[in-house]
């Protein structure tokens, strides 16, 4: 079994997976900030960070697609778009993590993270206009 594909990697994704169900249903409930702030992204970019980009993809597909089951958001006429934005999180975050040469940790952390959330919006931006 190659690393990519250990135990450990599991848990820590289904954990990642768990946090991006619960996190939005948690600021759902307080008004001002649930109609501002849907916090699903940051669990999965982290499982791409931490767990590279074939868990970050299934994350991210997979977060708000049971969360949109089982709370009812995202509302299922976004679910595609943000599925996809998710999605791509979690791979340029992987790709970009395990790719950049940096003697700097912070610097591949934050590389990544940015790359990720660039992607991630003009996918999004494509799939709604």
């Amino acid at each position: 079994m190659t690393e990519r594909f250990s135990t450990k990697n599991m848990v820590t994704a289904a954990v990642f997976l768990a946090l991006g169900m619960v996190l939005p249903f948690f600021t759902g409930q307080i008004p001002t900030i649930g109609s501002m702030l849907l916090p699903m992204h940051i669990p999965v970019l982290i499982c791409g960070l931490l767990c590279g980009w074939q868990y970050g993809l299934l994350c991210g597909i997979l977060a708000p697609l049971l969360s949109s089951m089982f709370t009812g958001m995202p509302p299922v006429a976004i679910l595609p778009a943000m599925a996809c934005e998710l999605a791509v999180y979690g791979v340029i975050t992987g790709i970009c993590m395990h790719g950049i040469r940096a003697e700097k940790q912070i610097i591949k952390i934050y590389s990544s993270l940015i790359a990720a959330m660039l992607a991630g919006r003009i996918i999004s931006g494509i799939l709604k206009a």
